[in-house]
C-alpha cells in the first residue's frame, strides 16, 4: 500500500486539499468527505459515495495520512484507509465516532474494533494524573543510562528540572515516555 502524490498549488490547508481531492463526480457516482478533523498530519473523516442512478448513499469512517516532502514542495502525498480494514490510528474525535454510530452499524468486526478503540483512547486521554501518582504500564520499557541498560514498567509521576511532568523509575531516574496516555496502563495509587 503506497502513497499517492498530487500537485497542490492552492493556498489552503491539508484539510482543504483532502476535501478538494476526494470530492469527485461522474455520470454514475458522487464521492465526498464530511466531518474532516485533522490530528497533526492524520485526517479522520467520513467518506461518502452516492449512486446517482439509485440515490443510495453509503459511508465509511476513514483515516487519511498526509505527508509533505522537502524535495517536492508543491506536492502532497496521502494514503487512505477505511475503518473496515482496522487502521492502526485511534485518535478520531468522539463526535465523529458518535456520528458514525448514529448513521448505522459498522460494516464488519474490524470497523467495530476501530470505533471502540478510538472511544477507549479518548477516555484514557481524559484521565488526569497528579504528581506522585504511581502508574504501571502493560509493557516494559527499556532505557539506557550512564549506569547501563535497565527495564521498567512501573513509574511515579514527578517533575523534571524544568518543572515539566516526567516519570521517575523505582531507582530514582527521570525519564520521558512520549504519548504515554495512548498506551495501556493502570493507576496503582498515589505516594
Amino acid at each position: 500500500m503506497g502513497w499517492t502524490g498530487s500537485q497542490y498549488y492552492g493556498s489552503g490547508s491539508r484539510k482543504d486539499f483532502l476535501i478538494h481531492t476526494f470530492t469527485q463526480k461522474n455520470d454514475t457516482h458522487t464521492w465526498w468527505l464530511s466531518d474532516v478533523s485533522m490530528r497533526g498530519s492524520v485526517a479522520y473523516c467520513i467518506s461518502w459515495q452516492k449512486d446517482e442512478r439509485t440515490g443510495v448513499e453509503t459511508h465509511e469512517g476513514m483515516v487519511i495520512l498526509t505527508e509533505k516532502r522537502k524535495n517536492d514542495p508543491h506536492w502532497i502525498y496521502h494514503k487512505e484507509m477505511g475503518e473496515s480494514c482496522l487502521p492502526y490510528y485511534f485518535d478520531a474525535p468522539v463526535s465523529l465516532i458518535k456520528k458514525l454510530n448514529e448513521l448505522g452499524e459498522p460494516y464488519n468486526d474490524n470497523a467495530r474494533q476501530w470505533r471502540d478503540r478510538c472511544l477507549e483512547n479518548a477516555q484514557r486521554a481524559k484521565i488526569k494524573v497528579e504528581i506522585g501518582t504511581i502508574i504501571q504500564f502493560m509493557k516494559t520499557f527499556k532505557f539506557t543510562s550512564r549506569s547501563g541498560v535497565f527495564e521498567e514498567d512501573t513509574f511515579t509521576i514527578a517533575t523534571d528540572w524544568n518543572g515539566k511532568k516526567a516519570f521517575r523509575t523505582q531507582t530514582g531516574q527521570l525519564c520521558r515516555i512520549p504519548n504515554w496516555k495512548k498506551l495501556e496502563y493502570r493507576v496503582l495509587g498515589v505516594q
